[in-house]
């Protein structure tokens, strides 16, 4: 598709009686709506590194997947949380998952034991010459575990390079990762959708981090005439950036019924750059005060009506000096200010509004847009032309006691 058809899947007309012509996506739905369950052949967070200590079993549900963690001599380890004899989740018992010996999981119903590394069933406890030994396995994933940080790789090609399926910066050396991670009731795309859309700042301008600092929040943005968002290819990974100070006008004042309008606050602030990137992690640079933060939040699909939502902010810092100063200054201020109440917690409920209505699928055709939804349009297309595959529906319900 042209450039200048992509423009017209967002341009404003009449129709011949000289009404309003509602504005729709076009040609990225199918593919969209297939990508409810996420997109398969990806690293994913899975846990921040402190969250599963030596030993240690963590349980995850990603994209539809029961997955068991075990840190074992210092290395995370996953597979699929469930027993090939009667496939019921080998964390299901009171108390979580059994393991007799380092890097293995017994099966707390039949003593089924497997391989935490491969996978493979080494033993039954309950008859030891049993057939299925050494034949039988469970789903084995690939862990790779860097700034702090536990990615797992869920697909069924072989693992790419982590590189490819995190935003540039983000393994930066000697950067500091600190976060945040939580579930939100709420599709992945919902959330993906919510942290891109460039104009959804409007409701963010009564932020206590907005109003506690006098920065002055624009109230929308106006796309400037040639200036649009852009693929980026390289390296592996694709994304869709959108250089926020150079592509938008912003809009501090706007008339309702002949009021006016105004954005509140005195220090002008844009954010230099928003850029989302495949499978859906979201980079946004130079919007907190100190310029060499940088924000990143993934939205994980737990199942099709919720996601896990990491939020984290990377910042280079000299030495292990500037390591603890960085973090001390998140959990006093940034985490609060920022990641909970102060900011993104207005993200998480407008998420939960959104799920009231695309939680039917058809919704997704029934929109009507405007022109700064170009980027909206652009994801959706980057997903359903270049996803590398997309997650069918789960084989398992979630489990009704499954606790993060």
């Amino acid at each position: 598709m042209s450039t200048t058809e992509q423009a017209a899947e967002l341009d404003v007309g009449a129709d011949e009686s000289g009404g309003a012509r509602p504005l729709r996506g076009g040609r990225w739905h199918v593919g969209y709506t297939q990508a409810r369950h996420g997109l398969r052949n990806y690293w994913y967070p899975a846990l921040f590194s402190h969250e599963i200590e030596e030993g240690t079993f963590r349980t995850r549900r990603m994209l539809g997947e029961n997955l068991l963690f075990n840190r074992v001599n210092g290395t995370v380890l996953a597979v699929a949380d469930m027993c090939v004899h009667h496939m019921v989740r080998l964390s299901a018992k009171p108390g979580g998952a059994e393991s007799h010996v380092p890097g293995t999981v017994t099966c707390w119903y039949h003593g089924f034991t497997y391989d935490m590394e491969t996978g493979d069933l080494t033993g039954v406890l309950t008859q030891p010459d049993c057939p299925l030994i050494g034949r039988a396995k469970i789903t084995s994933y690939p862990v790779t575990e860097r700034q702090g940080v536990v990615f797992v790789w869920i697909g069924d090609d072989e693992p790419g390079p982590l590189e490819a399926d995190v935003p540039p910066g983000f393994l930066g050396e000697n950067h500091k990762v600190v976060g945040i991670r939580r579930t939100i009731d709420a599709n992945w795309r919902l959330g993906a959708e919510n942290g891109t859309d460039p104009t959804h700042i409007y409701f963010h301008r009564e932020a206590p981090i907005v109003t506690g600092t006098s920065r002055r929040m624009a109230l929308g943005l106006n796309m400037i005439p040639g200036r649009e968002p852009e693929f980026v290819s390289a390296q592996g990974r694709r994304g869709l950036v959108d250089m926020l100070r150079e592509n938008y006008e912003p809009l501090f004042e706007a008339e309702v019924n002949g009021s006016v309008v105004k954005a509140a606050g005195t220090q002008r602030s844009t954010t230099e750059e928003s850029s989302i990137w495949l499978p859906g992690v979201l980079k946004i640079t130079k919007f907190l005060p100190d310029p060499e933060m940088t924000h990143f939040e993934w939205y994980v699909p737990i199942d099709e009506g919720r996601h896990d939502y990491f939020q984290v902010l990377v910042r280079p810092c000299a030495d292990e000096g500037a390591e603890k100063d960085f973090v001390a200054q998140y959990h006093g201020m940034w985490e609060q200010m920022f990641h909970r109440d102060g900011f993104n917690d207005q993200d998480i409920w407008a998420r939960c509004a959104l799920q009231e209505v695309f939680a039917n699928e058809d919704e997704w055709s029934s929109e009507q847009l405007m022109k700064p939804d170009m980027v909206l349009i652009r994801w959706r297309r980057l997903v359903n032309e270049h996803a590398r595959g997309f997650q069918p529906p789960p084989r398992f319900p979630a489990p009704k006691d499954w606790v993060d």
